[in-house]
């Protein structure tokens, strides 16, 4: 027979545990918060996006990390893109971009891939750094580019055009 205290102690075990077997910690399956439900699965719950400037964003999975001082380069040559498209070539506009890059091997050369948006249509950031953002037309609002770090330019910059 236990003595006193080794049957409160058992008691306060059996009480502590659970009720029933628990499987195994694999075998547990937990949802993921909706926020990050569009994610693919097997993607962390969330991944905070990579902004070196404001609205700047770096697209996962580069051939290469763009450097700072090269995005800022780059980023003077867009605002004056920008700054010329009768549109959209107020400053005020210009500072809402959202700007995706991302470092990219073309033919054995580094390059930068970009990708503008005058309106991301409230996608998260965290989103602007997986992917870059798709629109097939929308005018002078989104557009493509490419820029040479070599040769220190665009060396492709396209607005989208109507479809």
């Amino acid at each position: 027979m236990l003595s006193p205290s080794h049957q409160l102690l058992f008691a306060a075990l059996l009480l502590a545990g659970p009720a029933q077997a628990t499987p195994d910690a694999q075998d547990i399956r937990i949802a993921p918060p909706s926020w990050a439900a569009s994610k693919p699965s097997g993607a962390a719950a969330y991944a905070p996006p990579i902004s070196p400037l404001p609205n700047w964003y770096e697209v996962r999975a580069g051939a290469w990390q763009v450097p700072l001082e090269t995005v800022q380069e780059i980023r003077a040559m867009v605002d004056a893109r920008l700054s010329a498209n009768e549109l959209f070539g107020n400053k005020a506009r210009i500072a809402t971009y959202a700007i995706q890059f991302r470092g990219e091997a073309r033919d054995g050369r580094r390059v930068v891939r970009l990708a503008g948006a005058c309106n991301v249509h409230d996608t998260p950031p965290w989103q602007l750094s997986e992917t870059f953002f798709n629109v097939s037309d929308g005018g002078k609002c989104y557009f493509d580019a490419e820029y040479d770090p070599l040769e220190k330019r665009l060396s492709r910059f396209d607005y989208h055009g109507y479809a």
